[in-house]
């Protein structure tokens, strides 16, 4: 019985994969007691982001406790900085990324930057650029041939 090789796409796909997770700050990345189960165990990871020591009390709360429509309202009035929501939430992705695998894409850094940028504006201007100041989003995209914008399986490596 022979061994075949791996198809080209898979080899993409390894390559893509790390790329991602070399992407997930040291300080983000979960301890191996976390990283337990595969796709096919009984184990829930729903109390992960709670119980592995990444997040702190205030960031699970920020990223729990609010709608969205709360958060903006917190964030343009001054009771939450955009750092500290975008700290809480690039955490949590973080998490849900090792546990999950449900990034194509991990922008942290870009996040971070932004969101002191929208501080210093709302400590100097004080008020917020708009009224989705500091909200954090993620974008899903459906990858087709035509698209043009992050890259794709295809072009990784």
């Amino acid at each position: 019985m022979s061994i075949s090789a791996p198809e080209p796409w898979q080899e993409k796909a390894t390559i893509k994969r790390a790329q991602v997770d070399a992407r997930i700050p040291k300080a983000f990345r979960l301890r191996e007691e976390f990283l337990i189960g595969t796709e096919s165990s009984p184990e829930s990871v729903l109390d992960s982001p709670a119980k592995c020591g990444i997040l702190s009390p205030e960031e699970i709360a920020i990223t729990e406790n609010y709608t969205a429509i709360s958060l903006a309202v917190a964030l343009a009035t001054g009771k939450l900085s955009a750092f500290d929501v975008a700290t809480a939430f690039c955490k949590r992705a973080a998490i849900a990324q090792q546990l999950t695998s449900c990034l194509t894409e991990i922008m942290f850094d870009q996040a971070l930057e932004r969101a002191r940028f929208l501080d210093e504006y709302m400590e100097k201007e004080g008020h917020p650029i708009g009224p989705l100041h500091g909200l954090p989003i993620s974008i899903k995209v459906g990858y087709t041939e035509s698209f043009s914008g992050f890259s794709t399986l295809r072009q990784a490596g």
